[in-house]
């Protein structure tokens, strides 16, 4: 699959704290403490066309959120202007995955297709649940969404490089 991001998100800064230019950063990574102080990241809009260089200063957490010092920022008029926007890093700095785990980026969009290589539709989303993830493939046609469980049995194989997801329907399946 050639439209692979080159970079991610890895958090979102929801307000300015304070006066002295910190920010809140509600974490959209599973790795928040790998969001530090001397991390080289980007400052991203919301429709991820522009990015501009930055280095966290310094980092605290609160409940679920963080707290953020980027240099360059001082006062809370500079850090009111960065609502909204995201923190992203470049693919080549992002974690490595263990064999068989994937960034969902990476695989929205796929085509879905039965064992039989017959297709079923588009990954359109992935639900973060607690037992598993639930992949949500949207099908031609007007058919509503088919719900997935991410397991073993249902998930026969993924490949990334070629957009393409083999999956077991359950019996129950129109």
């Amino acid at each position: 699959m050639t439209n692979r991001p080159t970079h991610f998100l890895i958090g979102r800064i929801t307000s300015p704290h304070g006066l002295a230019g910190e920010v809140r950063l509600q974490p959209l990574t599973d790795w928040p403490d790998r969001i530090r102080p001397g991390l080289d990241c980007f400052l991203t809009d919301a429709g991820q066309t522009t990015r501009q260089p930055v280095r966290i200063r310094s980092v605290r957490a609160t409940g679920d959120r963080l707290l953020v010092l980027f240099e360059g920022v001082a006062g809370r008029d500079a850090a009111e202007a960065l609502r909204g926007r995201f923190l992203s890093i470049d693919r080549k700095d992002a974690v490595s995955l263990p064999e068989n785990s994937y960034y969902i980026s990476d695989l929205l969009g796929s085509r879905v297709e039965d064992e039989r290589g017959e297709p079923v539709g588009l990954l359109s989303d992935v639900l973060r649940t607690g037992a598993n993830d639930v992949y949500v493939v949207e099908r031609p046609g007007g058919l509503p969404d088919l719900l997935l469980p991410a397991i073993r049995q249902v998930i026969l194989s993924i490949r990334v490089d070629k957009g393409r997801i083999v999956v077991r329907l359950p019996e129950d399946t129109a």
